[in-house]
């Protein structure tokens, strides 16, 4: 394209930069909803960060709800467990 219409490539080389930011700058799809944790059934996802996920959830032993939040993984230190 810049051979044929020269005036344009400058714009174009702008436009495939910006391009490739913005597809660098798309936010990671939530994981699909797990069925349990530990002891705990999640019911939903509520919301999710940069940091994890936030789900509501039933505590299977006393049956009550309750609110999970996981880190996502990558986003601990090497020292959390």
């Amino acid at each position: 394209m810049g051979r044929q219409y020269p005036r344009l490539a400058h714009e174009m080389r702008d436009l495939a930069a910006m391009n490739q930011r913005l597809d660098h700058s798309r936010p990671e799809l939530p994981a699909p909803l797990p069925q349990r944790l530990g002891e705990f059934d999640l019911v939903r996802r509520i919301d999710g960060g940069g940091m994890g996920e936030i789900y509501e959830a039933v505590q299977r032993p006393l049956g009550r709800r309750v609110v999970v939040k996981t880190i996502r993984q990558g986003r601990g230190t090497p020292e959390s467990p």
